[in-house]
């Protein structure tokens, strides 16, 4: 990868679910892996089969994954190291329930640190945040993987997406962010406003993490 560390993207999971592990072997065919920091907690089986790819098995190994580490490196905390990132990959926890779309506190937490991100998750996530007044980043990248059918056709469009930011040269990378500030800055607000007002509608799951990750 052409990028350093400081300019590619973060992706922190917890627990090894199928569409993370799908990710992080759609990101090592793409050769963008070590373009960013992936990590994941907890102890994943020696073999993983993919449920909708016939036939299909791997088992992550190398690159910037890490497994078995504390899984507090998934939380909110270590500001230097988002600060080292350009953008964050989202791994939401519905994947498999198109009909759920349900955004937990991950979508928040880059939010909160006006951070730009790639969400992944069900068919048509954005949209959902888009309706409660947030804004999101197809002025400078492609989000039509919000609208695949199927995970690894999203995990495929957010792949192409990374591989285009990596011919950007570092100054277009720079640009980019101050380009997004408005943006950033907007998405923070719209989350003060509806912690402000209490105004969660279908976040009641997700209140007390968001009052937990908003004092940190």
């Amino acid at each position: 990868c052409a990028l350093p560390i400081y300019t590619a993207y973060m992706c922190l999971n917890r627990k090894p679910h199928p569409h993370r592990l799908r990710l992080y072997q759609g990101l090592k065919n793409a050769g963008v892996l070590d373009c960013g920091f992936v990590s994941m907690g907890g102890n994943p089986p020696e073999r993983i089969f993919v449920d909708d790819v016939a036939g299909q098995e791997f088992a992550p190994n190398g690159g910037s994954e890490q497994f078995g580490i504390n899984n507090d490196i998934a939380s909110l905390g270590n500001i230097d190291r988002w600060r080292r990132h350009l953008l964050n990959i989202v791994t939401e926890t519905t994947w498999d329930i198109e009909s759920c779309n349900f955004l937990s506190e991950k979508t928040y937490k880059p939010v909160l640190h006006r951070h730009p991100f790639i969400l992944v998750g069900t068919t048509g996530m954005l949209k959902k945040l888009k309706s409660f007044g947030f804004r999101t980043f197809d002025k400078w990248w492609d989000e039509s993987y919000d609208d695949e059918p199927t995970m690894n056709s999203r995990i495929s469009k957010i792949t192409e997406v990374l591989l285009r930011l990596d011919k950007l040269s570092i100054e277009q990378l720079k640009i980019m962010r101050v380009e997004m500030k408005e943006i950033l800055e907007h998405n923070y607000q719209t989350l003060q406003n509806m912690f402000d007002n209490k105004d969660y509608h279908t976040y009641t799951e997700i209140l007390k993490t968001l009052i937990k990750i908003k004092e940190v």
